[in-house]
């Protein structure tokens, strides 16, 4: 008998896609548009979403696909503002306080109960919107090109600098010269120095609830939005 000691032989291991690699995964394309080097940006993560604090207002955005139809346009426009008008008399557990309509995407400050009534709130809206856009420009299929980008707010200061973000938002992209962007909820916005909401008719948004959105920024981050105010970048997001 042999007295040679026996060894144990390892199995080759399994081929691998993805994970953590460095470099591993589907590699940009483009679709998302490029960073100041010319490099192609990814979309949103499609990785778990973190909880979320029902205290915090979120800064919400929708992209369209390129060659979709203007979102600006005064028909689509007009019939997306119903459907908000629509939302804003239920009583949800996403709500649309604020928000801003461009070429191809929608800012939104939001407040949301939880992570689940986050994604279900934007999730339907989003589908409300391709509806109303297909069916107002005779188009089909997809219209949003990712998964919506959401972020919370946590500070007083966050939210007021939000707010300037989206309610003059189409002073950035060239959209609009007035001061109210007749696109975005401007018009019902209490919160502009020396100046009362130019509409009083039912809002397509719903009062803030929670102390930041509806005081906070007010009262501890400089006060009324004043009329010289632009909004910067914001996060990656335009």
């Amino acid at each position: 008998m042999s007295g040679r000691a026996h060894r144990q032989l390892s199995l080759p291991k399994p081929p691998t896609w993805g994970g953590p690699r460095e470099n591993s995964g589907r590699k940009p394309t483009g679709q998302f548009g490029y960073d100041r080097r010319c490099r192609p940006q990814s979309g949103v993560s499609h990785g778990p979403r973190p909880e979320l604090n029902p205290r915090h207002p979120l800064h919400v955005t929708l992209r369209a696909v390129n060659g979709s139809p203007s979102m600006r346009n005064f028909a689509v426009a007009r019939e997306i503002g119903k459907l908000l008008k629509r939302r804003a008399r239920r009583e949800l557990a996403c709500r649309v306080v604020h928000f801003t309509i461009q070429k191809d995407h929608i800012h939104m400050i939001v407040e949301a109960a939880d992570r689940i009534a986050l994604s279900r709130g934007v999730q339907g809206l989003a589908s409300g919107v391709a509806r109303v856009v297909n069916r107002t420009t005779g188009c089909s299929g997809g219209l949003w090109r990712d998964r919506y980008h959401a972020r919370p707010l946590r500070t007083p200061t966050e939210v007021r600098h939000c707010l300037v973000y989206v309610l003059r938002n189409g002073l950035k992209h060239g959209s609009t010269a007035c001061a109210i962007d007749p696109c975005s909820s401007a018009a019902w916005f209490d919160g502009f120095e020396g100046r009362p909401p130019a509409r009083t008719d039912p809002a397509p948004i719903v009062a803030p609830r929670n102390w930041l959105l509806a005081t906070g920024w007010r009262t501890r981050a400089g006060g009324a939005l004043r009329a010289g105010e632009a909004p910067v970048h914001d996060s990656g997001v335009s």
